[in-house]
């Protein structure tokens, strides 16, 4: 009857396998000696410290993990900053460079046509 009842265990949805497993598991610790379920909650309680230890250690290398990305993108967003700042700049620095090319042409045209002007005259 044991063997059928664990095949049988084991083709019935999920919820009923664990329903009559926590059923089982509470009638055993209901039938424990005061002293057997002592120890048996001091090592479930042990467990479940060094569970909540991983976890805490985990949970710290996020936060470690998240300061640094946080620590790179501040970095990158100042660079980005910086960046744009010269890029402002070279464009002004440009536009003085075009405007003062656009100066030295017009005195050129000045100043070459009136000696175009008499160079065509005398010839």
């Amino acid at each position: 009857m044991r063997r059928q009842k664990k095949w049988e265990d084991k083709h019935v949805p999920n919820g009923r396998i664990e329903q009559s497993s926590r059923k089982r598991t509470k009638q055993y610790e209901d039938n424990l000696p005061d002293a057997e379920f002592k120890t048996l909650i001091i090592r479930k309680l042990n467990k479940l410290k060094g569970r909540v230890k991983e976890l805490s250690e985990d949970f710290n290398k996020e936060i470690e993990n998240i300061k640094m990305k946080t620590q790179n993108i501040k970095r990158n967003q100042s660079e980005m900053k910086n960046t744009i700042t010269e890029m402002n700049i070279l464009g002004g620095i440009n536009s003085r460079l075009d405007e003062a090319e656009d100066r030295i042409s017009d005195l050129n045209d000045k100043i070459i046509a009136p000696i175009r002007t008499a160079v065509r005259e005398r010839i």
